[in-house]
């Protein structure tokens, strides 16, 4: 470690050929583990930071070319939801699902419980909690997300047919989808086949097209359905001024009976936003 200095950093990060944001992640990694070895090994303790100038360059330049994700349009969106609803596993094809109906970020709808989908209350409803068993590492909102349409026909069949109740206790027991929410592995496998579902129909566009889009086109079809602003940030958690002020109004969370007829006219719409062309 003594022999590491900021010349070594700076190579590695020149010669390993990924993305600037990849960069940043790795050199933060080994930043930590540099910092942790000094932290629990005092007397071999190592001076100096040579990843310092490799993690700010890194974070700086991946800023500078970090596109930016767009929204599905109504066909592209049309499309995945057919594919999805093919999708031969059925704990991918019931996460996609629920990042279509109210986009949800992937590990959001991946970490669910079976406690958290209440399929028998006068109501039906998701909870999504922001503290429970989180590992997404940003600060989100508790919320409780009526179900309406297919979906709940859709959670009805994948509860009755795919859901085993795990062995042992607390979370294990109760996780709606084992194979698939927790773990790089596991990641991985959600990213690279929910990815196999989305088609872009706009390649001219520069911006990015995903599974993440789906969050992008609940908030472009809430409006549509005329849905207010604080609302639809609440709904689909993005955490603002405006919805964390929804949140404290209820104390806990919006009823589920509150957003009902929302979420039904938001599941309904069919087209929405400004879709920019482009010439040939």
């Amino acid at each position: 470690m003594k022999e590491i200095d900021t010349q070594d950093v700076e190579a590695f990060v020149d010669g390993a050929g990924v993305s600037d944001s990849t960069n940043a992640k790795n050199v933060t990694i080994l930043r930590a583990v540099w910092n942790s070895w000094n932290k629990h090994n005092a007397k071999q303790r190592v001076e100096g930071d040579p990843f310092a100038f490799a993690v700010s360059d890194s974070k700086a330049a991946a800023k500078t070319s970090a596109k930016i994700r767009r929204p599905m349009i109504p066909s592209e969106f049309e499309y995945f939801c057919a594919s999805i609803a093919n999708e031969p596993d059925p704990e991918v094809q019931m996460i996609g699902k629920i990042m279509a109906y109210c986009g949800a970020p992937t590990i959001e709808a991946a970490k669910l419980q079976r406690s958290d989908v209440k399929l028998d209350a006068a109501v039906p409803y998701i909870v999504f909690r922001s503290t429970q068993d989180s590992i997404t590492g940003k600060d989100r909102l508790d919320r409780a997300v009526p179900i309406v349409g297919a979906l709940l026909d859709d959670f009805r069949g994948y509860v009755r047919n795919h859901f085993n109740k795990g062995e042992g206790s607390g979370f294990e027991m109760q996780r709606l989808f084992p194979n698939l929410c927790y773990g790089t592995h596991s990641a991985s496998k959600r990213s690279k086949v929910l990815k196999s579902h989305v088609k872009n129909l706009r390649p001219r566009d520069p911006k990015l097209l995903g599974p993440y889009s789906l969050r992008h086109t609940f908030k472009d079809r809430a409006p549509k359905a005329g849905v207010r602003t604080d609302i639809a940030e609440y709904l689909y958690d993005h955490k603002l001024k405006q919805s964390s002020a929804i949140h404290r109004d209820y104390g806990t969370k919006m009823p589920a009976s509150d957003t009902l007829d929302l979420m039904r006219r938001i599941d309904e719409i069919s087209d929405w936003g400004f879709i920019e062309e482009y010439d040939e």
